[in-house]
């Protein structure tokens, strides 16, 4: 038997939704944090696959202006390209 106020309605018909209150904030910044993770090591390759484009067209055309433009392409927008011969 419950101690409800309510016939049919059990004394604990609450602690559900409490607990879903509860974890729903964690979940919520666990799953930011992979989306901002994942956006992050998505920039890192994009910017690896630029690099190695621009050194495979340096090494092939010994060109500055059309090795930074080959990586500004593989970059994608906004790409900013310093290209430094050693």
């Amino acid at each position: 038997m419950s101690n409800s106020s309510k016939p049919g309605v059990p004394a604990d018909s609450g602690s559900v939704t409490a607990e879903f209150a509860m974890v729903l904030p964690a979940v919520m910044a666990l799953a930011m944090t992979l989306l901002a993770l994942t956006s992050a090591v998505t920039a890192r390759i994009d910017c690896q696959d630029a690099a190695s484009a621009a050194a495979r067209e340096m090494l092939i055309s010994g060109d500055v202006q059309r090795s930074e433009q080959v990586a500004r392409v593989a970059g994608g927008n906004g790409t900013e390209v310093w290209i430094r011969r050693e």
